[in-house]
């Protein structure tokens, strides 16, 4: 199965360290490069949609407890339409709220936190969604383990073998 662009969104924003408090204004942190090639390929994320009339969607997951643990939705805007608002809630085993992140201005949602022993559960909530009609919204995310297979990459060949950065060019994996 080929990843989609949401999901690549979904990995490298759930990679990045250091995100400011105001993403908007200062940016969404440093990008762990290692850690989003090893969460893409344990297939550390997973496509699903919220469909009207239902505003919500929930997956359990039990993370190793007392280690730091970041989860991200994101969706795709399209052009056109109103922007989707969806918002990410995560709850403890007592349904305690644990994080949660409800940003109007962005296409992602980020929650980290360090779980204790226990099964949590993530709540997605669609805010604006249409209240005539059947609509729907899909997303990403990445942070709750594996989601799905994906067969590895082997590199057989690159062309043309060097490149230069001042003369940019096309370059083929295969």
């Amino acid at each position: 199965a080929k990843m989609s662009a949401c999901e690549a969104k979904a990995i490298l924003l759930n990679s990045t360290k250091g995100a400011q408090t105001k993403r908007n204004s200062y940016g969404c942190g440093i990008l762990d490069c290692d850690q989003a090639v090893k969460a893409a390929l344990a297939v550390d994320y997973r496509t699903d949609r919220i469909t009207t009339p239902n505003k919500t969607w929930t997956a359990s997951f039990t993370p190793t407890a007392g280690v730091p643990l970041s989860v991200t939705m994101t969706w795709m805007r399209k052009n056109g339409m109103v922007p989707y608002n969806l918002d990410l809630a995560i709850f403890d085993a007592a349904n305690k709220l644990v994080g949660s992140d409800t940003s109007k201005y962005n296409s992602y949602e980020k929650i980290t936190f360090t779980p204790k022993p226990g099964t949590y559960r993530l709540v997605a909530t669609w805010t604006n969604a249409p209240t005539f009609g059947t609509w729907s919204v899909e997303f990403a995310v990445s942070g709750l383990g594996k989601g799905g297979s994906v067969k590895q990459p082997k590199l057989a060949s690159i062309s043309p073998s060097s490149v230069t950065s001042w003369q940019p060019r096309e370059v083929t994996l295969t």
